[in-house]
């Protein structure tokens, strides 16, 4: 999810989290804590909105963030930095470096997604939505290098529709993907035809998928191989 926020603009590094405070956190290093909502407690005390909670931690990783992009930098560059700072193993790759923001299309109008799920707390029906900027997406080189030399691709069992399918939409990500030679499985965000987390059941009956159904193939653009399959 990206979202502009007091000129900061929040992206995927933050997580949700319910505890202690409703919010969007940065997972901090070892040892540190979540942070406090101070910064955000004097930004409400100013006047500014206040639908959109950040951390103090959030807000410096945001404003680095923003800052380096301002400069130049990619935001495949920007990640690397900030995740080699937060001492964060993992190679983490966003899909594209260039701004793709997720529209959906309510009874009150068009609605960005953070303004749907996280001020609107996804209770508007939805019956479609699209992606601002996908066409001027391009695929960056270290993810398609990511894809050839994969051991395995895993879809985890995020949302169909805002998760995995900004990133399936991509230019040149499809067909690298298929081009991969390593196994592909997928787990399904469904279970008893309601979402593990999240909106992506009501998504899926708004906009016109069995939501019994816990494959969602049609969702993934190519048939992988679903965890318990055994044809």
């Amino acid at each position: 999810m990206t979202c502009a926020t007091w000129g900061c603009g929040a992206a995927p590094i933050s997580t949700p989290s319910s505890t202690p405070w409703p919010g969007w956190r940065t997972r901090p290093p070892a040892g540190g804590s979540r942070g406090t909502p101070r910064t955000f407690d004097l930004l409400k005390r100013y006047g500014a909105e206040d639908w959109f909670p950040l951390g103090d931690r959030d807000l410096a990783t945001h404003l680095r963030r923003t800052t380096m992009l301002a400069g130049g930098a990619t935001l495949t560059a920007v990640t690397a930095s900030l995740t080699r700072a937060l001492d964060v193993r993992a190679t983490i790759l966003p899909m594209c470096d260039e701004p793709v923001g997720t529209i959906v299309e309510t009874p009150s109008g068009p609605r960005s997604f953070p303004d749907y799920f996280v001020r609107r707390h996804h209770q508007d029906p939805v019956s479609g939505n699209r992606l601002g900027g996908i066409a001027a997406a391009t695929l960056p080189e270290g993810v398609g290098a990511a894809l050839d030399a994969a051991a395995a691709i895993i879809f985890c069992p995020s949302n169909p529709f805002v998760s995995r399918g900004p990133i399936l939409a991509v230019p040149g990500f499809s067909a690298r993907r298929a081009a991969a030679p390593a196994p592909r499985v997928a787990v399904s965000p469904i279970s008893g035809g309601r979402a593990l987390k999240g909106p992506a059941d009501q998504l899926l009956a708004g906009l016109g998928h069995h939501v019994l159904d816990p494959r969602c193939g049609a969702t993934l653009r190519g048939p992988p191989r679903w965890p318990g399959d055994r044809r």
